[in-house]
């Protein structure tokens, strides 16, 4: 199964979908210009979609459900301890959620820095893990349904 190359091609080619119309879109409304974006939402979806699928074929059950645990974990690792500096007369530092001084956005500046619309840029790479979460809870539900497809069409019927 994990050297199926159909597997993998088709979930590259699903990542590439979505990230590739994510930067299509935000080329149409900023025309690669100076307020073209990276991050987007499409782009995140492709990247949880990519995470999330890659795992799923290549780890057993457990090790892909410990993520569960472990991407939330470097997230709030990530944002109460990385020294944030100062932003301009707003005085940052460790653990500061506000919307000019977390963690998040100022990690991401270093990364995208001009790619980003603004400083406080809610698509961001880092807040990326804790998606991540949600898709894959989006797999459980759909490995449940599937699991119980007999008894499906009495749970859609309620």
């Amino acid at each position: 199964k994990k050297s199926d190359w159909r597997i993998w091609y088709r979930t590259l080619r699903r990542a590439i979908i979505l990230i590739g119309l994510g930067i299509f879109f935000s080329a149409q409304s900023h025309n690669f210009g100076p307020q073209f974006r990276i991050p987007g939402v499409l782009q995140r979806l492709g990247l949880c979609y990519l995470i999330v699928a890659t795992t799923f074929v290549l780890l057993p059950g457990l090790a892909w459900r410990l993520i569960y645990v472990i991407f939330p974990s470097i997230y709030f690792a990530l944002m109460y301890a990385v020294e944030v500096p100062n932003a301009g007369s707003t005085v940052c530092g460790r653990a500061e959620l506000s919307a000019q001084c977390n963690a998040a956005g100022y990690l991401d500046n270093q990364i995208f820095h001009r790619f980003m619309v603004h400083p406080t840029d809610p698509e961001e790479l880092v807040s990326t893990l804790t998606t991540t979460v949600n898709a894959y809870l989006g797999l459980e539900f759909g490995l449940l349904f599937f699991r119980f497809r007999a008894t499906r069409r009495k749970l859609m019927l309620r």
